[in-house]
């Protein structure tokens, strides 16, 4: 049974107010006695996060900075949310914004500093005051085996296994469409992260599956219009996507904590419209831009990787496997 003290701690731990035990309770104890004090003492911070009002509930998003984790943290704050944006000391494509940018970029949340790869970096600074929700934008800038175990598996699970440790109630995962049929590291890592999300039973969750953002269908636009290839998988009819745009995937993203409906759930979402084949989409960009399209099949996975992730992302490793099963086409302006 626990003791009196231990119970009251407890009890003090469980409202959203941080509690911090007096020194004097320590005094004269056990080691077991303190022990126990101690982790009565820790943040307890179950709560009903689709009916406690956004005021009340406090959210860490991870991968803040990213392209999408932007609109998503703006998002939350709009809604009222306690937002805690986590981003590294540099941040940005090559570190290129410090504190100063990042803190700007935020109004209405507050931003905490460190390196979501390290458990205890992550500890110290997104959780040093209880989490309700994590919200995790993270994704791996080049896809290979590394980058994409470290990133789009490891770093989310460890703010996973962190809002376990704490008494968090729900996280909400940003993961992919293509993770269906995973040929890619990044893929396969992300998968794994939702099968261990969906393993657990210590929190709720919501995992998000977007189809392509508009972000990277404007990059193939300008490769046609520069007279650059359009670079698609196989014969560019294996899938069909409606992109949606980042501010709508943000709304998703938010609804996924207030929404109960969407608790428990992993969610494939795309933008308005009929889904179009990548084909499809090049026929229409050829014809917008009065160009006779000429398509050759063989090239290789690594001219399909910087179509689909930008022009100057390096080629994700052991690709030859993939290329066998997957093929790719180019097409290009006569």
């Amino acid at each position: 049974m626990r003791s009196s003290s231990a119970l009251l701690i407890a009890a003090a731990a469980s409202s959203h107010a941080a509690f911090v035990a007096p020194p004097a309770l320590f005094t004269g104890r056990s080691a077991a006695a303190r022990a126990e004090l101690r982790a009565a003492a820790a943040p307890v911070c179950k709560i009903d996060v689709a009916a406690t009002p956004p005021s009340d509930v406090r959210v860490l998003v991870v991968g803040a900075t990213g392209y999408i984790g932007r609109f998503v943290t703006k998002e939350l704050v709009s809604r009222g949310y306690q937002v805690t944006a986590l981003a590294r000391e540099q941040s940005g494509v090559g570190g290129k914004k410090g504190r100063a940018e990042v803190v700007a970029d935020f109004p209405g949340a507050k931003v905490a500093f460190g390196d979501v790869t390290d458990a205890a970096s992550l500890r110290a600074s997104g959780f040093a005051e209880p989490v309700d929700v994590v919200v995790s934008c993270l994704a791996s800038r080049t896809g290979g085996v590394e980058d994409s175990n470290k990133i789009d598996y490891g770093a989310s699970k460890n703010a996973l296994d962190e809002l376990i440790a704490q008494g968090g109630s729900h996280y909400v995962l940003l993961s992919a469409i293509c993770v269906q049929k995973p040929l890619l590291e990044f893929q396969r890592a992300k998968l794994r992260l939702e099968e261990a999300i969906t393993a657990q039973s210590d929190v709720s969750y919501s995992i998000v599956r977007p189809t392509a953002f508009f972000k990277s269908l404007a990059g193939q636009v300008k490769l046609v219009q520069e007279g650059k290839p359009y670079v698609m998988f196989g014969d560019g009819k294996l899938s069909r996507a409606n992109a949606i745009s980042e501010a709508d995937l943000a709304r998703v993203m938010a609804d996924c904590i207030s929404d109960a409906s969407k608790h428990g759930e992993i969610l494939p979402v795309g933008g308005p419209g009929n889904a179009l084949t990548p084909l499809q989409q090049s026929e229409i960009l050829f014809d917008l831009f009065g160009l006779e399209p000429k398509c050759d099949r063989g090239a290789t996975l690594a001219h399909a990787w910087r179509g689909a992730r930008g022009p100057h992302t390096a080629a994700p490793p052991h690709t030859p496997r993939a290329s066998r099963r997957a093929g790719t086409s180019r097409c290009r302006s006569r």
